[in-house]
């Protein structure tokens, strides 16, 4: 008899593993075929540990950044025990830049940018909506970065601060971005061109341009 009630919870345990890791398999189908979000949202299916799955749950905005909606409506539906949101989101850093109280702690408990919008007024949080429009567009530049960790944390470091870039950080982010993601380069140049120079010495280093594609120079002599 007790045989047969182990047998019976091994098999229903078994049968719930299969359904979680098949809704977390067609979460996926969110993500380009191919991409690095699409291999880092694969791996779910296969952890079978709690804490594993949590650790990776952490990691994957690095690959799949807040923006892709679908999938992470899908993933936090599917995977109700291990949801995103105990993380915070990318505006989270943002949050004691506000000016009203109220919308500090709302921001601090928001999940998304929707989350603060009646509480936390566009024209009288400039500060905080600007760090926080900051640091979506370097979730989505760096998640270009895939698996290469080198390059993701120069990139990362490219939206840590307020100042404009500096020149030795466009040169790395040159050094170890350029040859794993074009869509990379181009991303972030986007974002360092609003900036300027910082200093005489930082003047020495080009500013990313929008794109990878290089014209040739033409010279005209006289």
């Amino acid at each position: 008899m007790f045989v047969c009630l182990e047998m019976i919870f091994f098999f229903l345990a078994f049968n719930i593993y299969d359904i979680l890791r098949a809704q977390d398999s067609s979460c996926c189908d969110h993500a380009a075929e191919f991409s690095p979000c699409r291999e880092a949202c694969d791996q779910l299916s296969t952890i079978k540990s709690e804490s594993r799955l949590k650790h990776m749950l952490q990691r994957l905005p690095d690959y799949c950044p807040e923006s892709m909606n679908e999938l992470w409506n899908c993933i936090n539906a599917s995977l109700p025990g291990a949801s995103k949101k105990t993380d915070g989101w990318v505006g989270l850093g943002c949050c004691e830049l506000a000016i009203s109280a109220e919308c500090r702690q709302n921001c601090k408990l928001a999940s998304s940018r929707n989350d603060i919008t009646k509480v936390c007024k566009k024209d009288s949080e400039k500060p905080l909506y600007n760090c926080i429009t900051k640091n979506e567009m370097g979730s989505v530049c760096c998640s270009y970065a895939g698996r290469h960790t080198n390059c993701r944390e120069y990139c990362q470091a490219i939206f840590r601060t307020d100042s404009s870039p500096s020149g030795s950080q466009i040169n790395a982010i040159l050094d170890y971005c350029q040859s794993v993601s074009p869509q990379l380069i181009s991303c972030v140049g986007n974002y360092t061109k609003s900036y300027p120079i910082r200093s005489p010495v930082d003047s020495e280093c080009q500013p990313l341009p929008p794109t990878v594609t290089h014209e040739p120079t033409v010279t005209t002599v006289y």
